[in-house]
């Protein structure tokens, strides 16, 4: 991740999108994590036979719009046991959280707390695959998290433009 940066991105391999066994929110967990580490965005899949779930999935504007920002890659800033936080700093006084869930078996709590990604004061918060806002969060948010899932969210300061 250190050296990441435009033209030099860390390539994971191809995405694990329709019908390769994974459920729909596996699909959306993976593909937020391929936006957090400005990942090549590559299918490994026919996008003739995708589903519309699946293209809402890979066609999200937010979740495109943040693994395009040029600011660096995104890294783990968190662990607790199999639950996860990832951040990627974003232009435009902005950051993705990735709240994960790596337990196939149950939900956990996943908490972030904005000083383990160095972020201060008031943000706006949204979910990026529901496209909602949730509100505001000053210094963690917590979330229960289903199996293998994750909550994949956009803050910004509330001054800020989108």
């Amino acid at each position: 991740a250190a050296a990441a940066r435009p033209g030099y991105w860390n390539d994971p391999d191809m995405l694990v999108t329709g019908e390769q066994g994974l459920t729909q929110e596996e699909q959306k967990v993976h593909f937020a994590l391929w936006c957090i580490m400005s990942s090549p965005l590559i299918l490994g899949n026919d996008p003739r036979v995708m589903t519309d779930a699946e293209k809402s999935i890979v066609l999200n504007r937010d979740a495109i719009a943040i693994n395009q920002d040029p600011t660096g890659q995104g890294r783990r800033v968190a662990t607790d046991g199999k639950a996860e936080v990832w951040v990627k700093h974003l232009r435009g006084d902005r950051a993705a959280v990735l709240l994960l869930n790596r337990d196939p078996s149950a939900p956990r709590r996943v908490t972030f707390n904005a000083r383990d990604a160095g972020l201060t004061g008031e943000w706006a918060v949204r979910d990026v695959f529901a496209q909602k806002d949730l509100g505001r969060c000053n210094s963690s948010l917590s979330q229960e998290t289903p199996p293998n899932s994750g909550w994949f969210l956009l803050l910004t300061r509330p001054t800020a433009q989108r």
